[in-house]
Parts: C-alpha cells; structure tokens; sequence
C-alpha cells in the first residue's frame, strides 16, 4: 500500500474558492503524473470536498489539521478577517504544522504577514 501525505488546505470562501479549486486540481494531476512517482499519495483535504458530515464541523477540521503533514494556508484579504480561518490556523500552529504560505491579494485591505499575526496573536 502506498503511504499517503495530507495537506490540510485554508481558505476563506469569500475570495479564495476559485483559486483554491483550480490549484488543488492542478496539482493533484502533476503530483500523479510525475515520473519517477513520489513514493506516496498526495491527498488534499479541502472543506467543500472532505466534510463528511459524521461529527461536528470543529472537531472534523481539528482532526483533520491533527492528521495532516503540511498546512496549506491561502492569506488574502477574506482570510484576514475569517474567524473560521483563524481558528484553523491557531490549530496548525498548536498541532506544529509545516505551513505552505500562498499570498492571494487585491490592491485594497492587503496587511502584510507579520500585521495580521500580530492581530490575531
């Protein structure tokens, strides 16, 4: 069986879905068609497609940021005032996750970085 890498990805519905969609699945048909393979299965646990409905929103996503590897963290301007994006990522940073950084920005309300987590921290 090969083993599987997760990446939890966040994102604010907002401004982002789009973006999100079509980089998840640009990714999942290189990282399949790479040769020599990797080695394990990427999977990538997104909210519009991994919710399964089993138990409680919060605890499904806690577990989920528990289990995966990476933390995929879109910053744009509809994740910096995200409650829910912010909750997902004081879990990552509780759980120690390696966090893949992608900046989404439009010209108005962009903070940088380094503001918003002084914000939220």
């Amino acid at each position: 069986m090969t083993p599987k890498l997760q990446i939890f990805i966040s994102y604010a519905h907002a401004d982002s879905i789009e973006l999100v969609e079509k980089l998840r699945q640009d990714l999942e048909e290189n990282l399949e068609n790479l040769t020599p393979p990797l080695g394990y299965r990427v999977k990538f646990w997104q909210d519009t497609i991994s919710i399964i409905g089993r138990k409680p929103v919060d605890s499904e996503l806690e577990d989920a940021i528990k289990q995966s590897h990476y933390f995929m963290l879109f910053f744009s301007p509809g994740a910096q005032i995200s409650r829910n994006c912010q909750i997902e990522w004081e879990l990552a940073l509780r759980y120690g996750k390696q966090i893949i950084l992608i900046i989404s920005k439009t010209p108005d309300q962009v903070i940088t970085f380094e503001e918003f987590i002084q914000r939220v921290f």
